[in-house]
């Protein structure tokens, strides 16, 4: 069977933090206002048994999910634990699985494969009894869950006919809802809130790439961009605070945060102008990755006031991603290490 494909991007192409006044209580250090404590030690997760793994998401309990290549190097969901390690969720009767996303409760939003080989990859989640359930498609093509909220809802994209992708939401009973794109012909959600409201990208009716937000009772609405013709919304927390990278007028593409009471503002990064912004938590701490001048990839944590700081690696990495952060302000992501892979790495 061929290998899953998986970038952190779009379904479709895409060329690619600082305030609410709720966050004005910046941790202290050494008093030292305006600084956060930088997790000082990056932690291996492990592996399947293959080379290359991935740490995607993290929930309040330090439970962490992603993906790792087993023995035979097929990509497998997996569950890691302090206590217990990393744990294969297995697939539906496929070779293959990833995991994108953990809510509070230990359930765990992906993808599978079947052992039939017609069938297309889906949307699934797996139970905290380990059970996997797959979740409805809006046609015959494929689908993919890429975040669940503390109410169970999953968010993603379930391809239509043409090959289109089309932004979803399932409810915890199953329940599809599509939550249409921005004129254009195609959307995909990236995150929600345990107030049922989504984000993510879709198509204006000019074909370029937007990022929206969705609510069962407002629909669709554009984010706008930082002056360019490209936004992407990857995660929201609780406060509404929604994060992802948008083009500016200039041709850069930096990190940004978006509220509606302030709009969008960038996140300064680390000189080049280039950064992503992967997730944001109810205590307003961003993580992603930003460009250095020399133009190496740095994981970082930020904060809304705009102060960003660099993640420790693990000694001799190329490049590193940190792709989510939980409240008690754990991070994990991965690691590029050369001639090795990469590495799943929780940051604490």
């Amino acid at each position: 069977m061929p290998r899953l494909v998986f970038t952190i991007a779009l379904l479709f192409p895409l060329g690619l933090v600082a305030g609410c006044e709720e966050f004005q209580q910046a941790l202290i250090v050494n008093n030292q206002p305006e600084r956060i404590r930088v997790p000082a030690r990056p932690v291996d997760l492990g592996t399947l048994g293959g080379e290359n793994r991935t740490a995607t998401g993290i929930n309040d309990a330090g439970q962490v999910c992603g993906f790792s290549g087993n023995v035979d190097e097929e990509d497998r969901a997996f569950v890691w634990t302090a206590d217990e390690g990393m744990r294969d969720l297995g697939t539906a009767g496929g070779d293959q699985s990833r995991a994108f996303a953990i809510n509070n409760n230990g359930v765990v939003a992906g993808i599978t494969t079947f052992a039939d080989a017609s069938l297309p990859v889906s949307a699934c989640f797996w139970t905290t009894d380990g059970e996997i359930v797959v979740l409805p498609h809006l046609e015959d093509g494929p689908s993919e869950a890429r975040g669940i909220n503390n109410l169970g809802q999953v968010v993603g994209a379930s391809t239509i006919e043409g090959g289109l992708s089309r932004a979803v939401v399932w409810e915890s009973d199953g329940t599809i809802t599509a939550t249409g794109t921005l004129g254009g012909d195609q959307s995909r959600a990236n995150g929600a809130n345990d107030f049922g409201v989504v984000v993510g990208i879709a198509m204006d009716v000019e074909g370029r790439t937007r990022a929206f937000r969705w609510t069962r009772e407002d629909g669709i609405q554009g984010l706008g961009t930082l002056g360019g013709n490209v936004a992407q919304a990857n995660a929201i927390n609780n406060l509404g605070q929604i994060v992802g990278n948008s083009r500016t007028a200039d041709g850069l593409q930096p990190a940004f945060v978006f509220s509606v009471e302030e709009g969008m503002r960038e996140l300064p990064g680390f000189g080049s102008g280039n950064a992503q912004a992967f997730a944001i938590n109810d205590n307003g701490y961003i993580t992603g990755q930003g460009n250095t001048l020399d133009n190496s990839a740095k994981a970082f944590i930020g904060t809304l006031d705009g102060d960003v700081f660099p993640l420790p690696d693990l000694g001799r990495r190329i490049g590193n991603n940190a792709l989510s952060i939980n409240n008690r302000n754990q991070a994990v992501g991965f690691v590029n290490v050369p001639g090795a892979g990469s590495r799943a790495i929780i940051w604490e």
